[in-house]
């Protein structure tokens, strides 16, 4: 599946290649190219600049941060994607 259609279904705004082949989902340290993850504790928030996965799904709120360049913990854009839900 595309990221983009991922990113569709879950009804989520997509930060980056809706191209992206994914094929699974994996927790941030184990995830590898093409399978998507999530950061919702900001505990692993460092993990965000390490990780392998293709996508990771953050809060709006992260992803404004980063945006900006306000990075928790010293935590750096992914190299992939960043899938953002459309939640307040």
């Amino acid at each position: 599946m595309k990221l983009g259609e991922l990113a569709a279904r879950l009804g989520c705004t997509l930060e980056g290649d809706a191209e992206i082949e994914i094929h699974g989902a994996e927790g941030l340290e184990a995830a590898t190219q093409g399978e998507v993850s999530f950061l919702s504790n900001p505990r692993y928030g460092r993990e965000l600049s390490t990780t392998r996965a293709s996508a990771v799904i953050v809060s709006r709120t992260k992803a404004r941060r980063e945006a900006k360049g306000e990075f928790d913990g010293g935590c750096r854009r992914t190299r992939g994607a960043n899938v953002v839900p459309d939640l307040a």
